[in-house]
């Protein structure tokens, strides 16, 4: 009886596969899946060191955009005619050092770890569960730090953690490690020397002008590691031109990021152009790196067979903010010579030419324009059916656009999920897992790409997720954040600023990124759009309410969420109708589009109540509105209910910007075929992948850690799924069990299969294959380096200039 019990319910197990199979077409499923997985392959085969180089290099010329030539990426064509015969590295000041041979340096204090031992000239350390060491009492300034750089070497272990902190933190805070970077190890064994780009990473959690007060370290992620550090060196922000004459570099000056050509005086480049007809000019903003010693900066031009023309000169002593230039070269339009960028003075400074660039009129007129607005979910947009107006001004705007109605960001945080819009990567081949990850610069990025072919880039970001710390900064010519741009949407959108550089090249192809941080947390609308909070009470939560709210109740929450939508939603309104006002819209293409998602107390699967972006990747936090407007360019206004993913940005809007992509390693699709009704099969069965790195490792990816989403149906796993409800406290390993099974357009919890086992075994298979290619993407362009920072740079040379080896 018993036996017969048995096999009845086997029976029955094996009839639910079968029906979920067909039910869901789970075979053709898996087919499309694979494609996916084989493409990823394809990529991962195709990638090498040398990609961004050769990618730009081999790209044809631009169909929209005149002749132009932009110097610091035509280096290598320039003929050097005056320059001193070497870099002047004694001029790199040493703001901090660790020798570790004497006692009279400062000591480490351990914190659930064994204390460092001290021994023939190294500082050895045993890594422990969750142990690390601190040193205390540094007074270190930010905006005077250029490179930190450690010697070590390691038993075992993937990476080697560094944190650091300002002024009023807690050693043993929550948020310890929130502003952190994680340097990948060169192997066991062997001495390597780490180089930091700290001009960029340290920005993360210090304002301009604070000072580090605290380092913190984690010698290794793997207990009973054994590190040892040779010496620790903090350097001025000279060492990071020391090690060539002249060269290509990001600088940022009064948190305006900006990618340079930097000259050590006295040195003359000459270039051989030939100037456009159509409305020629040179353009660039100039500095120093020391505000005490001037520059002499020159332009000139010399025709061929005559004598030279100075087009402009002038002594720079500026270091704390750009000096725009702009020269017109009408008079010398469709001549033949060469263009010479001159510096003269004292040998102790650094002159940087940022972003130097001889233009013409493009050919046919295109602007791209770009908003995100952070942590907004489609959910609760009117725009996608939310039963509140929240955005009026967006409804209205779909009679001229292209809506996409199941739109998936590929991550549920910004720095991921940025980086996978702005390289058309999945975030697991990008390299940015955590937010101590940052961009390496072999990826290449949209706007290295348009500004390679000639438009020019230009980014106001109010989340430092997605800017400079992050590496995000590459490509544009003009990345601005920090204060000047921090409150509401409207100091990226409708201020002065913004217009001004508008303004500056609106007679120019350009790509303009700008990151709205609202409606992310603390939910503070306007208090015209404040109502009283009313429903369910919740406890105050620092992250998500104002000081202002006293008594926070989930509905209050949403409603100050909703808030914030409709006040970007009228502020977006303000903005369009300026850029009408100016004659600048007809010839924009807009992308309005978001991040991630939100939760707003929806309840998981077991009942607990679901706060903030984190995963598991529910429609909440994955589904973002994504809106194209195209007066001049978009076949008609339709609305698409075929999934898609912000990961199919960058090849769309290559393809407006008349791009040729054949030679780029996309994981994303154009859209146009799909805005234009084309091959919509394909479409339809194409699966979009979501994952979750921030639960993801290198030295063992999460099978589980993401989504998959094919037509109407999303597979979700997550280890995140049991660790969200407090009532569960599982290892992630239990939750890497489950997969979930939903309908894409419902952002809730639908269609739960606990018991699939071919969905399980499709999603785990895919996943892993996908997250393997992928990784294996990320190493063979970036050699496995982190962004941020070089391993064995070019370097001995420059260590021996630096005095650090004989």
């Amino acid at each position: 009886m018993i036996r017969r019990f048995l096999l009845l319910l086997f029976a029955l197990f094996l009839l639910l596969q079968l029906i979920d199979g067909w039910r869901f077409d789970l075979l053709g499923f898996a087919d499309d899946a694979n494609r996916v997985v084989e493409r990823a392959r394809s990529l991962a085969a195709r990638a090498r060191p040398e990609y961004p180089e050769h990618a730009l290099a081999t790209l044809p010329e631009n169909p929209f955009n005149g002749p132009f030539l932009r110097f610091d990426l035509a280096l290598a064509e320039a003929e050097v005619e005056r320059a001193p015969e070497r870099a002047p590295g004694d001029e790199v000041s040493t703001l901090f050092a660790l020798e570790f041979e004497g006692g009279d340096e400062p000591a480490w204090i351990p914190e659930g770890m064994a204390p460092p031992q001290r021994a023939d000239g190294v500082m050895r350390m045993t890594a422990s569960p969750g142990g690390y060491l601190v040193l205390d009492g540094l007074d270190l300034p930010r905006d005077e730090i250029g490179q930190l750089w450690i010697r070590m070497r390691t038993t075992a272990g993937t990476h080697f953690r560094l944190g650091w902190q300002g002024e009023g933190s807690d050693r043993r805070s929550r948020s310890l490690w929130r502003d952190r970077i994680d340097l990948p190890f060169r192997g066991t064994g062997e001495f390597h020397t780490y180089v930091i780009d700290a001009r960029n990473v340290l920005k993360r959690g210090l304002a301009p002008g604070e000072h580090i007060r605290r380092l913190l370290v984690q010698p290794a992620d793997v207990p009973g590691a054994v590190v040892e550090i040779d010496w620790i060196r903090i350097l001025g922000p000279t060492a990071r031109y020391v090690h060539a004459l002249r060269g290509s570099q990001s600088e940022s000056l009064a948190e305006d990021t900006r990618p340079v050509l930097f000259m050590w005086p006295d040195q003359s480049l000459a270039w051989e152009v030939t100037i456009p007809q159509q409305a020629p000019r040179f353009d660039a903003a100039v500095a120093v790196l020391r505000p005490d010693h001037p520059v002499g900066f020159a332009l000139r031009f010399r025709p061929e067979g005559g004598e030279p023309v100075e087009l402009w000169r002038q002594e720079v002593g500026e270091s704390a903010r750009w000096q725009e230039i702009r020269i017109d070269l009408a008079a010398f339009a469709g001549q033949k010579g060469r263009l010479l960028l001159e510096v003269s003075g004292p040998p102790e400074n650094v002159a940087l030419w940022a972003s130097p660039l001889l233009s013409s009129a493009p050919r046919r007129p295109l602007r791209i324009v770009m908003v995100v607005e952070d942590a907004e979910r489609a959910a609760s947009l009117s725009l996608y059916g939310h039963d509140r107006p929240t955005t009026p001004f967006k409804e209205r705007l779909a009679a001229q656009a292209v809506v996409f109605a199941h739109a998936f960001s590929q991550a549920t945080k910004t720095r991921p999920s940025i980086a996978s819009l702005m390289t058309g990567l999945y975030p697991s081949a990008t390299g940015l897992w955590h937010f101590s990850d940052v961009l390496a610069e072999r990826h290449l990025t949209l706007a290295e790409i348009l500004r390679a072919q000639g438009y020019v880039t230009g980014a106001f970001v109010q989340n430092g997720n997605a800017g400079p710390y992050a590496g995000l900064h590459q490509g544009f010519d003009s990345m601005r954040t920090g204060p000047a741009v921090q409150g509401r949407i409207e100091k990226v959108t409708i201020d002065a600023q913004v217009f001004d550089w508008l303004e500056r090249h609106r007679d120019r192809n350009l790509f303009l990124y700008l990151h709205v941080l609202d409606p992310h947390a603390p939910y503070d609308p306007p208090e015209d759009l404040r109502q009283a909070e009313e429903g369910t009470a919740v406890g105050r939560d620092p992250v998500l309410d104002p000081e202002w709210v006293e008594r926070p109740t989930i509905e209050g929450r949403r409603q100050r969420y909703e808030a914030e939508i409709r006040h970007n939603d009228r502020i977006l309104e303000r903005f369009f109708a300026m850029l009408e006002e100016r004659g600048l819209a007809h010839d924009t293409l807009f992308v309005l589009t978001a991040d991630h998602g939100e939760f707003l107390g929806e309840r998981g699967l077991l009942g607990n109540r679901l706060w903030d972006h984190r995963p598991p990747g529910y429609g909440w936090v994955t589904r973002v509105p994504l809106m194209l407007v195209w007066p001049a360019g978009l076949p008609q206004a339709k609305r698409i209910d075929e999934p898609v993913g912000l990961v199919d940005l960058v090849p769309t809007l290559l393809e407006a910007a008349g791009v040729e992509r054949s030679g780029l390693l996309l994981h994303g699709d154009s859209l146009w075929p799909l805005m234009r009704g084309e091959d919509l099969g394909f479409w339809q069965r194409r699966v979009v992948v979501s994952e979750e790195p921030t639960a993801m490792r290198r030295s063992d990816p999460c099978a589980s850690c993401g989504s998959l989403v094919r037509g109407g149906l999303q597979l979700l796993g997550s280890p995140w799924i049991f660790k969200r409800d407090w009532l569960f406290g599982f290892d992630d390993g239990f939750g890497l069990l489950f997969t979930h099974l939903r309908a894409a357009g419902e952002d809730g919890i639908h269609g739960t299969s606990l018991v699939g086992l071919f969905p399980r075994w499709l999603h785990r298979r895919t996943l892993a294959a996908l997250h393997e290619a992928n990784i294996r993407l990320w190493r063979q362009v970036t050699g496995g380096e982190a962004g941020g920072t070089v391993i064995e740079p070019t370097t001995l040379e420059q260590l021996r200039g630096l005095g650090y080896v004989q």
